[in-house]
Formats: structure tokens, C-alpha cells, sequence
């Protein structure tokens, strides 16, 4: 597994600002990323006190990750900022999911993911038939013969 950690420095003449990129993330960037090949999770990432906006991918395979690297300069926020980010990538040593409250993943944020927490009032966690809440993702793990995440820590 491989991490890539991408970020623009906003506070550097952004032609873009957080809630545009918000509302770029929503309508168009989630949907993109759902469908691309390796990736097994895209976290965007925001801290308005430093300026700065980002992205943590999580690959498959090097290969997918320096492919998203090739291209940062054609990437659409680097047209809607005029910036060109940083990036770095990692080996990935361990990953684990904790206690937590039960919210999808995919349905957090301040952009809302595909469903959920949207600034329009809808419920958090509607998640309709896209992507996999933690409920599908143990029935999965059964089916397939793995623990449980839970019990895994026991």
C-alpha cells in the first residue's frame, strides 16, 4: 500500500476559495474518485487558519499513485486555484479503523461526501445505495471468512 499526500497553499493568491472547493468536491471531484482503479480511499483535507487544502490517497499499487502525480499540474483545482501543490508519498506500515460513533466514512465532512451532511438539511449517513456503511462491510468480512474489525482488537 501506498499514501500520497497532496496540498495547495491557498494563502499564495488562491483564484479559489475553500467553499468553491467545497462545492467542486460535491458536484464533481467524489464522484470522479469513486471510480478510479486502486484507490482505496481519498480523504480531502482543509485548514483554513494555514491556508491550505489537500488530499490523503491511499493506493494499491505505486504505480496508481505516481499516475495521479504525473498529472497534478493537469489536476482540475490546480485550473480553478492557479496553484501548483506539493506532494509527497509514503509506504504505508499499518492502517486500522478505532471505536468510533458509526458514521460512514463516506458521508463525513465539511463537503458532505456524496450524501451525507449536506448544506441543503439532508441527513447524515443517507447513504442510499452508494458505497458501503460499516454494517455491509462486516457482513462482507463474514462472508469472505475474515473477522470482524472488532474482534480483531480483542
Amino acid at each position: 500500500m501506498h499514501a500520497l499526500l497532496v496540498l495547495w497553499d491557498l494563502s499564495k493568491g488562491s483564484n479559489a476559495t475553500f467553499e468553491d472547493l467545497r462545492v467542486y468536491l460535491r458536484e464533481q471531484s467524489i464522484a470522479r474518485f469513486e471510480q478510479m482503479a486502486g484507490l482505496r480511499q481519498k480523504t480531502w483535507i482543509s485548514s483554513p487558519e494555514s491556508g491550505r487544502w489537500g488530499a490523503l490517497y491511499l493506493f494499491e499499487e505505486r504505480a496508481q499513485a505516481q499516475a495521479v502525480i504525473d498529472h497534478l499540474s493537469a489536476s482540475p483545482v490546480v485550473a480553478k486555484t492557479g496553484i501548483t501543490p506539493t506532494h509527497e508519498l509514503f509506504e504505508v506500515e499499518a492502517v486500522v479503523e478505532g471505536q468510533h460513533s458509526g458514521v460512514d466514512l463516506l458521508t463525513a465532512g465539511l463537503a458532505g461526501g456524496r450524501s451525507g451532511a449536506l448544506r441543503d438539511g439532508s441527513p447524515q449517513g443517507a447513504r442510499g445505495s452508494q458505497g458501503r456503511g460499516a454494517d455491509q462491510r462486516r457482513r462482507v468480512r463474514r462472508q469472505e471468512g475474515r473477522p470482524d474489525e472488532a474482534a480483531l482488537i480483542k
